[in-house]
């Protein structure tokens, strides 16, 4: 897999993935804080890493192409964790619409927050410390 900053791809491009109905939230900002993977050149998910403070950074929106790969949203959340820390930042902030999201959050160590970073998402809000996420070898267990 193809990890594409937005910036880098051509208006044409950016609509062909959301077949040239591009979501209602801002444009420039998923163009600016945005990200496109790709799997055998082919884009397969987009996702938007906007930065909230100095020390968290927030999973906005993830947009998956049908028939996507079924461990894609992981690889999602794990890149958008490793980008997260390249920033200097130590938290990140996902929200989440629905029970399957909320499970797979919880598998990966996010707890809930009263952090809500968008008062008209109907959503829970999720966040991890990212000092517990090995860069290189994915989840680290904490001992305690």
């Amino acid at each position: 897999m193809q990890l594409i900053p937005t910036k880098e791809l051509a208006q044409k491009e950016f609509e062909a993935f959301f077949d040239e109905k591009v979501p209602q939230f801002n444009e420039m900002e998923m163009k600016q804080y945005g990200y496109f993977i790709y799997k055998q050149e082919e884009p397969a998910a987009f996702f938007s890493l906007i930065p909230v403070d100095r020390h968290t950074y927030w999973l906005r929106s993830l947009i998956m192409k049908r028939n996507a790969p079924v461990l894609l949203p992981v690889s999602i959340i794990q890149t958008a964790e490793k980008l997260t820390q390249s920033f200097g930042a130590s938290s990140l902030i996902i929200h989440s619409k629905t029970a399957v999201l909320e499970q797979l959050l919880t598998q990966l160590g996010y707890n809930l927050t009263d952090q809500v970073l968008e008062e008209s998402l109907q959503a829970s809000w999720w966040i991890t410390n990212l000092e517990y996420v090995d860069k290189n070898n994915g989840y680290a267990q904490d001992s305690m």
